[in-house]
């Protein structure tokens, strides 16, 4: 019954809206873009967020994974990554990385945000057939009521499953030793995550 209200709320600004998409929009493009009769997700030029390649996320997409509406503005810094290089034994025995992030309110407005982590796999092996991009099971959180010009801190987890592929021999996942960037919504790129064998 009160649905009417609860959109006039968001949509005279009483309630600053801070919902996400779970999904990526794609522009008309994308209809003449893939091969709709292909189930396949990583067949150029991919599928959603985690195999889309970024020449078709940047002609193709409307709305990216993580997109939200705000009536503020936000700024985002990575504080730290600790540990930034870590072994797959440690991992592989409940170690976590956890990425410390600050998320800034710079609109005029009090509001919530929700600060998420990508992770992508650098120069990786074509046959491990890693995503262009995923998220950690642990890897974002929700701020709360962040005045204007106000910063709140959140703890972003990666741990052992978000860097594991299916080893074959093993019949396990397994983690995999590599360097992996992260790319922290709202915040200037260039953090990584080494894992030492």
């Amino acid at each position: 019954m009160e649905a009417g209200s609860a959109l006039a709320d968001v949509i005279y600004g009483v309630t600053n809206p801070t919902g996400v998409l779970a999904h990526t929009v794609y522009k008309a493009s994308w209809e003449v873009a893939s091969d709709f009769l292909s189930m396949s997700l990583r067949e150029p030029p991919g599928r959603g967020h985690r195999y889309l390649t970024p020449a078709a996320a940047a002609e193709h997409v409307l709305f990216p994974f993580g997109y939200g509406g705000s009536y503020s503005t936000w700024a985002a810094e990575v504080v730290s990554v600790l540990p930034a290089t870590i072994s797959s034994a440690q991992l592989a025995a409940g170690a976590n990385v956890t990425i410390l992030v600050r998320v800034t309110n710079t609109g005029p407005v009090a509001g919530a945000r929700v600060a998420h982590a990508l992770l992508s796999r650098n120069a990786a092996n074509p046959a491990e057939e890693w995503p262009n991009t995923w998220l950690p099971r642990a890897g974002f959180a929700k701020l709360h009521g962040i005045a204007p010009g106000a910063a709140e801190e959140a703890a972003l987890v990666v741990g052992a499953w978000d860097l594991s592929r299916w080893d074959a021999t093993r019949h396990a996942f397994t983690v995999r030793p590599g360097t992996f960037s992260v790319a922290v919504r709202d915040a200037a790129a260039g953090t990584q995550i080494t894992v030492t064998p």
